[in-house]
């Protein structure tokens, strides 16, 4: 019996360009502590927050307008807080 994550040859190619895909990946660090770990997580089919811990991993993906919207008021916050 076929390994299920083995691909078939009708499926090789495709195979091939998800494992390729699956290379380009940015992480960037965001948030650590205890055992734990907060990751945004870049791929070429968008972003995803990776909350670690030891080894469980769960991703989520990201609303970017959402995740702008709350950048920018941190920001706002920040300016007023070095202003002072």
């Amino acid at each position: 019996m076929a390994d299920s994550r083995t691909p078939s040859n009708s499926n090789l190619l495709q195979y091939k360009n998800n494992s390729t895909e699956k290379r380009k990946v940015t992480p960037y660090l965001i948030a650590f502590g205890r055992g734990y770990s907060v990751t945004i997580v870049e791929t070429p089919t968008g972003f995803f927050l990776r909350l670690k811990q030891g080894e469980q991993r769960i991703n989520l993906q990201l609303d970017l307008l959402k995740l702008l919207e709350a950048t920018a008021k941190i920001r706002e916050r920040l300016s007023k807080i070095v202003k002072a």
